[in-house]
């Protein structure tokens, strides 16, 4: 496995969630949909700057690890292979850890598939580029 491929797709999904959830793409659909105020945010930010940063970009480093693991123990090769892995991997693990928010009224509808639609793009922009990559 190729490790800095690994953590560049990490970064990847990490900066495409910056902007994914910024003021000027989703970001103020998502604070509505989760009822987070900007007291709740400064909240966030007041543990530290760095270590805030290193705790949300943790788990897309996992995911990334995880993903890869998926594409080259399923033999996938070519973007499109490994994009269809991605799109597997969202639809089969994410969607349905996730939507329990929604039943438990932590999500609305609209907040759940803005974050869907957030993991079916990166992890299958992931998956294509592993594929191809490794």
């Amino acid at each position: 496995m190729n490790h800095s491929t690994v953590f560049i797709l990490a970064l990847f999904h990490y900066v495409i969630g910056l902007a994914w959830y910024s003021p000027g793409f989703f970001g103020r659909i998502r604070d509505k949909e989760f009822r987070l105020s900007d007291h709740d945010k400064q909240k966030i930010l007041n543990r530290g700057f760095p270590q805030t940063i290193f705790i949300s970009f943790l788990p897309s480093w996992i995911i990334s690890y995880a993903l890869a693991y998926f594409v080259l123990r399923g033999g996938h090769e070519g973007f499109l292979a490994g994009a269809e892995a991605g799109a597997i991997a969202t639809i089969g693990f994410v969607v349905p850890i996730s939507v329990t928010g929604v039943f438990w009224g932590k999500s609305s509808i609209k907040g759940f598939v803005i974050n869907m639609a957030y993991y079916l793009l990166t992890l299958s922009s992931m998956g294509g580029i592993l594929a191809a990559w490794l």
